[in-house]
C-alpha cells in the first residue's frame, strides 16, 4: 500500500499483444505490441485499483494495486508560503508562535480539509462544518464544542490558547486543529515547518 496526495494516477503496463486488458470496470485500449496507459481517478482514503489482462486463450491475471489517498497541508513558522497537497498557495497571514503554542490559521486548513467556515461578526464566534463534525468556537474564550455526525450532544474542548485575530485573520493552536479534524501533526523544530495530514 502507498500514500499519496494525487487525486489521479496514471497505470501504465505491457501484455501479450491483441489481449483484453481491464482496469476497474474501463476496458483499456492496447498498442500493437501490448503496452498500455491509462489515468486512473482516485478517491480520498482507502483505494484498490484491479487490473485485469485476458490473452486470445482466456488465460487470465489479475493484479491489485492499493493506494491510500492522503491530504496534506504543509506550513512554515513566520512563512507566507504554504502547500495544500503539493501545490504552494499563498497565506493571508503566515503561523506564529505565543507563549509556546504554535498558532494556525484556522479558515485556511479547515477549507483546505473540505470544511466550510462561517463567521458570525457579531457574537465573534466561528462555525465550521464538515460531512461528520461541525465545530463552534469564539474569539478570546477558550472553550469549543465538537459535535460529531451520529454522537448525541456535543463534546466541550478547552484549548491551549483562545481564538485569536490577526491581520484580520483567525487563528488557533495547532494541537486543536490536529484533534478536531482527526489528522496527524508533525512539527520540525529545525525547520520550524508543520505538516498536517488526514
Amino acid at each position: 500500500t502507498e500514500d499519496t496526495t494525487k487525486r489521479e494516477i496514471t497505470v501504465v503496463g505491457r501484455t501479450e499483444p491483441n489481449s483484453v486488458v481491464t482496469i476497474g470496470e474501463q476496458d483499456i485500449l492496447l498498442e500493437e505490441d501490448g503496452r498500455f496507459t491509462s489515468t486512473v481517478k482516485l478517491v480520498h482514503g482507502w483505494n484498490s485499483i484491479f487490473i485485469t489482462s485476458m490473452d486470445k486463450a482466456s488465460n487470465k491475471t489479475t493484479l491489485e494495486y492499493r493506494i491510500t489517498v492522503i491530504h496534506q497541508i504543509v506550513l512554515q513558522i513566520g512563512n507566507l508560503k504554504a502547500s495544500v497537497n503539493d501545490e504552494e498557495v499563498i497565506l493571508d497571514a503566515p503561523p506564529y508562535i505565543k507563549n509556546g503554542r504554535t498558532m494556525v490559521p484556522f479558515r485556511f486548513i479547515s477549507e483546505s480539509f473540505g470544511a466550510h467556515v462561517i463567521y458570525d461578526a457579531v457574537e465573534r464566534s466561528i462555525t465550521l462544518y464538515t460531512d461528520d463534525v461541525s465545530i463552534w468556537l469564539q474569539i478570546g474564550n477558550s472553550e469549543a464544542f465538537i459535535e460529531y455526525e451520529g454522537v448525541m450532544g456535543r463534546e466541550k474542548v478547552i484549548l491551549e490558547a483562545p481564538p485569536e485575530i490577526v491581520n484580520n485573520r483567525t487563528f488557533v493552536p495547532l494541537r486543536f486543529i490536529g484533534e478536531a479534524f482527526g489528522a496527524s501533526v508533525d512539527w520540525n523544530g529545525e525547520t520550524r515547518k508543520i505538516t498536517i495530514t488526514k
